[in-house]
């Protein structure tokens, strides 16, 4: 998982649990952090985290 921005980086790594798919919008989605978003129906994928780097990010300056 990657933040962006000008200390962006490398935030967790982890496992695709499943094949793409499309769903609905969750209104409960704990990580929505902006009005600004698409809602309705839009790929996703499960991911189980192995790796939290939250802080330590691998920053991009390091690539």
């Amino acid at each position: 998982m990657w933040v962006s921005g000008q200390n962006g980086g490398i935030i967790a790594s982890g496992i695709i649990l499943c094949e793409p798919e499309i769903r609905q919008d969750e209104d409960s989605d704990p990580y929505i952090i902006s009005d600004n978003i698409n809602s309705g129906e839009y790929p996703v994928v499960d991911i189980k985290l192995t790796h939290k780097l939250v802080d330590n990010i691998l920053k991009k300056r390091i690539y």
